[in-house]
């Protein structure tokens, strides 16, 4: 399950990180054609992704790679080799920063697709869900609240036990 949720969390970075490069997202997460697509974007000419074939040279070619998509976003040289060892984190941080912009910010895709309808419904769902638990919980303290005050007026509580339980409920609200 765990590597469900990496491999979508990492699709949906991918996405996010070609549309900020210019291009459409669904071309960061096609294998093979989205190397051939960043090749393109650094490089001018994306068969040179296949020298990621050769062995021991594609080593250099992909923390070459993973360097310059670092200048490529202005970041430093020390950024380049966290995505060399840590490329989901760094990664995520290229897609989701607001700061982090590729070269002049001009080939930036910012029209409106699927994904970006998806989160934005997803954000939707997840503050009606927050609204209603928080609904919820004060019809609990207004109930606990009640039942207070009736063991209060049936004697079962000195005042000074249903003030304290009071100002506790009343802190949680």
């Amino acid at each position: 399950m765990l590597e469900f949720i990496g491999a979508v969390f990492m699709m949906v970075v991918s996405w996010k990180l070609y549309k900020k490069m210019g291009r459409e997202g669904w071309e960061g997460i096609v294998p093979l054609y989205s190397a051939y697509v960043l090749f393109d974007i650094l490089y001018g000419n994306g068969w040179r992704c296949l020298f990621l074939l050769i062995p021991f040279y594609n080593i250099y070619i992909a923390c070459k790679l993973a360097i310059d998509l670092a200048h490529a976003f202005n970041k430093e040289t020390a950024f380049g080799i966290g995505l060399i060892f840590l490329a989901p984190v760094f990664m995520a941080i290229l897609a989701f920063d607001n700061n982090s912009v590729f070269r002049d910010g001009s080939l930036a895709n910012n029209q409106a697709d699927i994904l970006d309808s998806i989160s934005q419904r997803a954000v939707e769902l997840g503050s009606d869900a927050v609204d209603k638990v928080k609904e919820a919980t004060v019809k609990d303290n207004a109930a606990k609240l009640e039942k207070l005050k009736a063991l209060y007026d049936q004697g079962a509580l000195t005042e000074e036990e249903y003030n304290a339980k009071r100002a506790e409920i009343i802190a949680k609200m």
